[in-house]
């Protein structure tokens, strides 16, 4: 949390289980019916130094459908704290970096569910 911001405190919690939430489970019924993917997300909540989200989301992978440029996978891992800033010097990812039990699990991996991530373990010791 950076200190120099003024922070806008509030909790919507109960307007969007109101108002918002019976909106948005219409139109993820709409675009799950239609295979049309989406993502929504809110902050419901920013107080006391925290921020709570709510998302919904109807993606690629649960209707069978390849995007050409599918951003859904960038926007699930910033929504859950991953940091997606590129690492300098490493523009161009070498899969060898990655030792084999990982990449055997990363190929391998089920894909149950829509929202689980894979992460492999990268050998730093070669870099």
């Amino acid at each position: 949390m950076k200190e120099d911001i003024n922070y806008t405190e509030y909790d919507l919690t109960h307007f969007y289980k109101t108002e918002i939430e019976p909106k948005v489970i219409e139109i993820k019924k709409l675009c799950r019916v239609n295979k049309l993917p989406f993502a929504f997300v809110a902050a419901l909540k920013n107080a006391n130094g925290k921020t709570e989200y709510k998302s919904e989301a109807n993606l690629t992978g649960s209707n069978g459908i390849n995007l050409y440029d599918d951003h859904f996978e960038n926007y699930l891992m910033a929504l859950n704290g991953f940091d997606l800033t590129p690492v300098a010097g490493l523009e161009e990812f070498d899969d060898n970096l990655i030792s084999g039990g990982a990449m055997d699990y990363i190929q391998n991996a089920p894909n149950d569910n829509e929202e689980s991530l894979v992460m492999g373990i990268v050998d730093v010791g070669d870099i």
